[in-house]
């Protein structure tokens, strides 16, 4: 290493201070729970139920108010009986999914690709949404969620799994995975275009883009030369 690039301590300290200036502040008597970073916007959850937001407001359909970005965390006010349990945002996300503890999910931020579960061919310019109740999935109990630009995916209480977007080629049109139906799923996690899925006897599942072996393992060609139909296996 050459001397020119060594900092100490010092230099290091004055480069964080001249650039970092955020300082996340909530109240004492909250405990966090986790936090999540998308494009424009992070999620932080409380213990309590309550979930903060910083970054820039409009990017989840909210006023900016003061400074934008935001540099303290506001809460995000989603519904006046809301618990929430889990929150998702995907790898340079630009939407977030947060789900309540009674099994609802709500969606805020931007739906280019449907993964709002509103696959209207004549939507409009699409809009920054604060947030909503996802009806599509009323009356399913919605245990764990995942998201990645493009594609949200829900596990229910009954172990199906369901998603909207981009990457729902092995999807009825209300959203179920069909190839996953005689399976009982609990957890799912999605990729930039691949999705990895456990069942409840710890059988992993993986379908999508699996250019880089993203998926675990080998899609074999067919003699002429094409790939076949991507299939859903599971590993032990």
């Amino acid at each position: 290493m050459f001397e020119d690039e060594v900092i100490n301590q010092n230099q290091i300290q004055k480069i964080q201070s001249s650039y970092n200036t955020f300082e996340p502040k909530i109240p004492s008597y909250l405990e966090v729970s986790n936090i999540l970073c998308g494009k424009e916007f992070g999620l932080v959850r409380t213990t309590n139920g309550k979930v903060y937001y910083y970054g820039k407001a409009p990017s989840l359909g909210l006023k900016a108010v003061g400074q934008s970005p935001s540099l303290k965390m506001t809460e995000l006010i989603i519904s006046k009986v809301s618990n929430i349990v889990q929150i998702a945002i995907g790898h340079d996300g630009i939407h977030a999914l947060l789900v309540n503890d009674d099994g609802s999910v709500y969606f805020t931020g931007t739906a280019r690709r449907g993964e709002d579960g509103d696959s209207s061919k004549n939507r409009r310019q699409p809009k920054a949404v604060k947030p909503k109740k996802i009806s599509k999935i009323d009356g399913y109990n919605i245990i764990n969620v995942s998201c990645n630009n493009g594609t949200s995916a829900f596990v229910t209480k009954t172990g199906k799994l369901i998603m909207f977007g981009k990457d729902t080629i092995h999807c009825d049109a209300s959203g179920f995975v069909t190839e996953l139906t005689d399976h009982h799923i609990t957890k799912v996690s999605l990729g930039k275009a691949h999705c990895v899925a456990l069942n409840s006897k710890g059988h992993l599942f993986t379908f999508g883009l699996n250019n880089k072996g993203q998926c675990g393992r080998v899609f074999v060609k067919e003699k002429e030369g094409k790939l076949n139909e991507i299939k859903i296996i599971y590993c032990l």
